[in-house]
């Protein structure tokens, strides 16, 4: 299949409009004006408490931040009225409370420290908010509340007793974007200098990782969960590890796309961790959506062509097939809820057989994996326009000298 075939047939940008529009309408559906965040879900909603003091601090971060993603990417893909009310009333309502007052079910038992997941997603959202402002000091989280967030993630991923000092590379990555997100504005030197120290530890355990699954893929012992893994391992070192580390991220990101099926989604190891009750019993599984997956991975390849000296064309197209293959199985597998409550139409991760339910996060996935297909297919475009024209070297030896 040559490329034109590939983007003008598999994924037109008005069917890509039409996800990103109906994601954004699910996440906007499931916020809760008293108490100022985002549902996890329609089911949740419907059992709500009497307690509007409640907030549902992981999934009304990631929201925030894949809404705020749709409108500095493709800010004509959302309603005006649907902007000036993110922009004017949810935001101000999320961030009016700082992160040591919004509690986590992820967070680790009798501690007060916040779990570096959501203490992640909240430097995300909070920096790509600020990004709204130009002015200094009118921002929307202050650089308080920027630093004390930094220090909480620095103090749990030291702690050699949390269950995320280590571990999975999809955390890892995360907590990187986080290191990130914060680096831009901190001001404290020692705090600095803390967070770009932990940024280094991770990223050599995430190229060790990358070494040790490519290997276990080579003599065909690697699970699905290790291909899953080397999606987030090859989108951290694209997006920040050395130059040379370029080199591990397009075959990380080759084995990634063996666990994906012929539907375009990744049905096994998605699993992060298995959580225990008191009793060793199971109690939930914390698992990663197949949309993120294909958001982490679009946003690899979507850093690679942009670097258009460190992939080949024949090397993205293959990918860029995959991607779109998943972005077909975002457009199936919507769901549909026969309510007089919005939202109508959205998405959830591996819903029970028999139960039809809509989840803010998983909706999430899917805009912000859409958005990422999007400027993939554009950039690929925009390169293919490039080649069209004529180069000629003013060095070579027929150009003319009076123009040399």
């Amino acid at each position: 299949m040559n490329s034109n075939t590939l983007l003008e047939s598999a994924m037109e940008q008005r069917l890509r409009r039409r996800i990103a529009e109906e994601s954004a309408d699910a996440i906007c559906g499931l916020w809760d004006e008293p108490r100022g965040c985002y549902w996890r879900d329609t089911e949740q909603r419907k059992t709500k408490s009497s307690d509007v003091s409640e907030f549902f601090p992981t999934v009304t971060y990631r929201s925030t931040e894949a809404l705020l993603d749709l409108i500095f990417r493709y800010p004509d893909w959302i309603s005006d009225e649907q902007r000036v009310k993110i922009l004017n009333e949810h935001l101000p309502t999320v961030f009016k409370r700082s992160l040591p007052e919004t509690p986590s079910a992820l967070d680790a038992p009798d501690t007060s420290v916040r779990n570096p997941f959501t203490t992640t997603l909240y430097l995300v959202a909070a920096t790509r908010a600020n990004e709204l402002t130009k002015e200094a000091g009118a921002e929307i989280v202050g650089l308080s509340d920027i630093e004390a967030a930094t220090q909480q993630l620095l103090t749990a991923c030291l702690d050699e007793r949390s269950q995320y000092s280590s571990g999975h590379p999809f955390i890892q990555f995360h907590i990187l974007r986080g290191i990130m997100a914060s680096m831009t504005r901190l001001q404290d030197g020692q705090l600095k200098d803390d967070i770009a120290s932990l940024q280094d530890r991770i990223l050599r355990s995430l190229k060790s990782e990358t070494e040790q699954l490519l290997a276990k893929n080579k003599l065909n012992q690697l699970a699905p969960s290790g291909s899953v893994g080397l999606v987030f391992c090859a989108a951290a070192l694209a997006f920040w590890g050395d130059p040379d580390d370029r080199y591990y991220v397009l075959p990380a990101l080759t084995v990634g796309f063996e666990a994906q099926d012929v539907s375009g989604c990744w049905p096994l190891g998605r699993v992060v961790r298995r959580n225990r009750g008191k009793r060793g019993e199971r109690a939930w599984d914390f698992l990663i959506s197949t949309y993120e997956i294909a958001w982490a991975a679009s946003e690899t390849l979507l850093k690679l062509l942009k670097q258009r000296e460190s992939l080949l064309r024949s090397e993205a197209l293959p990918a860029l097939e995959r991607l779109l293959s998943a972005g077909r199985y975002a457009e199936r597998s919507v769901i549909e809820l026969q309510s007089k409550e919005f939202p109508k139409r959205g998405w959830c991760s591996d819903p029970p057989y028999g139960e039809l339910l809509v989840e803010s996060w998983t909706s999430a996935n899917v805009l912000q994996s859409i958005v990422s297909l999007s400027e993939l297919v554009d950039e690929e475009r925009r390169n293919e326009t490039l080649k069209t024209f004529v180069f000629r070297d003013p060095r070579a030896e027929d150009w003319p000298s009076w123009q040399r």
